[in-house]
């Protein structure tokens, strides 16, 4: 079992997979702060993450979100939810980040899960074409697969379920 100390808790996965709503279940119960990269990245460039797309590109945006988390990993005693991208790029170097300042965990889901999630989403650009979207989808299991650990996630188990099952799989110590 990896300690997360005073470490950065990371929870990764598919978008849709839960992130935000686990994490913040998880850092209120932790009191620690929790920080989403991708609103930093939208704040950071006054636009949304689907314009940022369509006017600079996915490289562009990936290049924001290294620098986003170069800075929040400087910080400690954080939840800090990441894209659904951020761990899965072929150069490791946000990998390398993540698994160096704390804990790594994968949130699981299915794809169907994601497919019902995102239906009515505008918000995503990597959504946009779901033939596409499922091949994003397994391309990027590999990386997950690299966290610390896995929980999987399912409709039968509510957010609190697994942001328990989460705190009972780390070591942490509780701030005061």
């Amino acid at each position: 079992m990896k300690v997360l100390g005073h470490g950065n808790l990371y929870p990764v996965g598919f978008m849709g997979s839960g992130k935000d709503k686990v994490g913040n279940l998880v850092a209120e119960r932790m009191r620690r702060r929790i920080v989403n990269t991708d609103a930093l990245i939208v704040d950071s460039e006054a636009m949304s993450i689907n314009d940022i797309f369509d006017k600079y590109g996915e490289p562009y945006f990936r290049d924001s979100e290294t620098e986003v988390l170069r800075e929040i990993s400087r910080e400690r005693d954080l939840v800090v939810s990441v894209g659904g991208g951020a761990f899965c790029q072929e150069n490791p170097r946000n990998r390398d980040i993540l698994l160096a300042t704390g804990v790594v965990v994968w949130l699981d889901v299915s794809l169907d899960i994601i497919r019902e999630r995102l239906k009515n989403k505008t918000d995503r650009p990597l959504a946009r074409n779901p033939v596409e979207m499922a091949k994003l989808f397994e391309k990027r299991r590999q990386f997950y697969e690299l966290a610390d650990f896995r929980l999987e996630v399912s409709v039968e188990r509510p957010p609190e379920e697994v942001a328990e099952e989460l705190l009972r799989r780390i070591s942490w110590k509780e701030l005061v």
